[in-house]
């Protein structure tokens, strides 16, 4: 009876996860992409063969199975490198400018050649490696993948980016973030870690990464390939004793450390994420999301000289405040498994509307917004009027793609990249004008009246200007190293990278004119359409068979011995992910099966001799609120000797509570009432108060009242680990509490955030305490591998979100 069900299970599981793409194949690969995104298949289908032919020449072998490149309809513009399944996805959307320059051709080609890089080098497996491959794959890559760091991974996928003058290592916004990361307290230590609390922008396996190879390569030429195929042959003896083999500890600290200096005076915490600024009257406006503070928008009162939040956003993508002070807000949401942007209004209370997939947002007077729409591989610039609801598009040449975009009573103007180069369009009178020339970063344009402060690229450096349209004129305001920047009253606002975070600082404004402009008119008329010829087939991207590894028991105490066997299956995008137990002894048998789905579905399933537990969790999340909310229910079954326990609940929980400075994260407000067996209710509340967290939960049920509370302090940093972060201690925190019920208890736990093998989390903790009046001890590690599988996003071209 048992196999039955298992083997139903997991035909139902594998049903339910098959998602369906069209399919081009070239000589080498498959490109598997989303209706609507034609056009993107097919540039990448002309130049795919052309840049995997290079890679196999210059790594001297190509990957052992056939790379499937996966284009996504996406509002975040990202990609990543699945060396497992050898899988690259791309999410079709062009670079967030906040991260590095959008200088280059094509965002599908250039993520491409970043992402076949990661999966050349993972699969460039050890000669005692290679022999698991007979287990699957997976296996093999999975090992020498996580002896890998992700440091090494991302320089080398950097420095083929950058080739014909794109990518990061040609921009003065990544060169900035490099500069700030050698003057933090990440080092190689923590670069590869996943789960540090610590933080650098631009992403420290970047940023380091790069460094790092840069450097060898300067101290000789060919250096990094051989590098590359020592360590490859052996990555068991780790990085740093290959790297030693090139180039001693004191060359290494010098490339990897350096002093900086800032200008100005720091007006708020760190926070996580860049931010555009508004200026209205006396208030300058930004985004913040700190190491203790969940996402918000802020605003910093000049004549007050404090900083008051506003609202609470989470997963905030940009924002504009007009006159009347109400907030034009876009967030990112999940619609479908893709990422959506929807644009939601806020005057002390919210109005969802129904725009969606913007990427940015400026008022165009007090009731008209003017937003960068993505459709499919296009971007759009549209109006939408936020009384009546109603929809204009602006016609631009499709060529020009626009990044950001800003807005005053009579024009609209944004940064928009043509080719390579990034410049500044104006829309004014039904007509198109090009305001800059010279192509080089541009970045956060704001009117402040009739005012366009901006920050661009000047001698390899961000500056903050302003163009008064009256005149013409383009004036420098004294500001350098920031990415958005707001003049008032003679002092200059601005947001400037740390080595540590984002800050809003204030100087004064040391104004000088840099020259004028003469604008270039287009004719804006539809571009002809590029001619294709595909010929794609629909396939379905259901779960596989990825690997199976047998296992011997033994149990010398009962005398007993058998076999097992742990199997996986997942799809090429990770969405669903099956795992499958077996073991058969001389005296019992046991089984498993596990399955989640990004979707929103879990299932268990686990029998003995003695028992059989099946459940079932399905959750829903609506996004109708500025914060995340959640609604589940849990259906479940035992069956023993003694007869069936059915279980039932239902639950809600809204919004988080704790950075990731915690350690821990609890929803804001929660509530489960169960059904079967028995009757309960329970609901739990969490608050931050300073950098402390709090937890109180109580439940209801038919032996009584049972009530808890629990305080979680911030993390305190160590530097213990090796050099190289094969093995490192992050940082560890202290929490405690109370229960009090049935039984009562007091206790204090000890968190350890850690890494072994540059990138695996390793959490262990210890709890000590009084239960019923008798002292305990428990030490135990955090479940970390399921969410290492799911939340890691393998090797992505941009740090993805924490």
């Amino acid at each position: 009876m048992r196999k039955p069900i298992l083997f139903f299970l997991l035909l139902c599981s594998m049903l339910w996860a098959a998602g369906s793409f069209n399919m081009v194949s070239t000589k080498h690969l498959d490109i598997l992409y989303d209706d609507g995104l034609e056009r993107a298949a097919y540039r990448l289908h002309r130049k795919a063969d052309e840049i995997f032919e290079r890679f196999a020449l210059e790594f001297k072998s190509a990957p052992r199975t056939r790379p499937k490149v996966y284009l996504l309809r996406s509002d975040l513009s990202n990609g990543y490198a699945n060396p497992l399944n050898n899988v690259i996805v791309i999410y079709v959307s062009d670079m967030d400018p906040y991260q590095f320059t959008a200088r280059y051709e094509d965002w599908v080609v250039f993520c491409f050649v970043h992402e076949l890089a990661h999966i050349f080098l993972a699969n460039q497996f050890s000669p005692y490696i290679d022999p698991l491959s007979v287990f699957g794959h997976a296996v093999a890559a999975a090992v020498q993948s996580i002896l890998t760091p992700l440091y090494l991974h991302e320089g080398v996928a950097i420095k083929y980016e950058s080739r014909e003058g794109e990518g990061r290592a040609n921009d003065a916004l990544f060169e900035l973030y490099r500069k700030n990361a050698l003057a933090s307290d990440i080092g190689l230590k923590f670069a590869s870690s996943i789960n540090t609390v610590r933080f650098t922008p631009g992403g420290a396996s970047y940023t380091l990464g790069y460094t790092l190879l840069k450097s060898l390569e300067e101290k000789r030429e060919g250096v990094v390939n051989e590098l590359i195929e020592s360590f490859s042959r052996d990555p068991l003896a780790t990085f740093y004793r290959h790297l030693r083999r090139f180039v001693s500890f004191d060359e290494i600290q010098s490339w990897l450390s350096a002093e900086i200096e800032v200008e100005g005076q720091r007006l708020t915490n760190l926070s996580l994420i860049p931010s555009k600024l508004n200026l209205e009257l006396w208030r300058v406006y930004y985004a913040f999301r700190g190491y203790d503070a969940p996402g918000a928008i802020y605003f910093y009162d000049i004549f007050e000289g404090k900083n008051h939040k506003l609202v609470e956003v989470a997963g905030i993508v940009s924002f504009a405040v007009n006159s009347k002070r109400e907030l034009a807000i876009v967030r990112r949401t999940l619609k479908d498994g893709r990422y959506v942007n929807k644009l939601y209004l806020w005057k002390g209370s919210l109005r969802e509307t129904n725009i969606e997939h913007v990427i940015d947002v400026a008022w165009f007077g007090d009731e008209t917004l003017a937003l960068i729409v993505q459709q499919n591989d296009v971007r759009k610039i549209v109006l939408f009027n936020a009384r009546t609801s109603s929809i204009q598009e602006l016609q631009i040449p499709q060529e020009i793609v626009p990044l950001q975009i800003a807005a005053s009573k009579d024009c609209i103007v944004f940064t928009g990249k043509k080719a390579k180069s990034i410049d500044l369009y104006m829309l004014q009178n039904g007509s198109l004008a090009r305001l800059t020339k010279d192509g080089g970063a541009k970045l956060s344009p704001i009117f402040v009246g009739d005012v366009l402060h901006f920050v661009a690229e000047t001698n390899g450096e961000l500056r903050a200007h302003k163009l008064d349209l009256s005149t013409n004129r383009v004036y420098e305001m004294g500001v350098k190293n920031c990415v958005a920047a707001v003049e008032w009253e003679g002092k200059v606002f601005s947001i400037k990278p740390l080595p540590n975070g984002h800050a809003l600082f204030s100087e004064p404004a040391r104004t000088t004119l840099r020259g004028s402009i003469v604008s270039e008119t287009f004719i804006t008329v539809s571009s002809k359409r590029e001619e294709m010829i595909l010929a794609p087939k629909r396939v379905y991207d259901s779960m596989k068979l990825r690997f199976l590894l047998p296992f011997p028991y033994v149990d010398p105490a009962e005398n007993d011995l058998g076999v097992g066997a742990y199997i996986g299956f997942w799809d090429d995008l990770n969405d669903n992910i099956a795992t499958l137990g077996f073991l058969k002894t001389m005296r019992s048998h046991w089984a498993n099966m596990t399955f989640t789905s990004s979707s929103g579905l879990a299932m268990s399933f686990e029998a003995t001799n003695e028992y059989l537990v099946f459940d079932v969790t399905v959750s829903d999340s609506n996004y109708s609120a500025l914060r995340n909310d959640v609604l589940f229910s849990t259906i479940g079954l035992a069956v023993q000797r003694d007869g069936l326990i059915p279980r039932f609940a239902l639950g809600y929980a809204y919004g988080a509570v704790g950075g990731v400075v915690h350690l821990h994260r609890f929803a804001d407000f929660s509530f489960t009432i169960g059904l079967l067996p028995n009757m309960y209710f329970e609901l739990s509340k969490a608050f931050a108060f300073k950098q402390l967290l709090f937890e109180v939960r109580g439940r209801l049920g038919p032996s009584g009242l049972d009530f808890s509370t629990s305080a979680v302090l911030p993390a305190i940093k160590t530097n213990l680990g090796s050099f190289d972060g094969f093995l490192g201690l992050d940082s560890f925190a202290v929490s405690f509490g109370m229960v009090q019920g049935r039984n009562e208890e007091y206790w204090a736990r000890v968190d350890f955030n850690a890494h072994v093998s540059y990138q695996v989390p390793l959490k262990p903790y210890m709890k000590i305490g009084l239960k019923n009046d008798r002292f305990f001890i428990q030490i135990g590690f955090d479940d970390v591998i399921s969410s290492f599988l799911r939340v890691k996003q393998d090797y992505a071209i941009i740090p993805t979100a924490r």
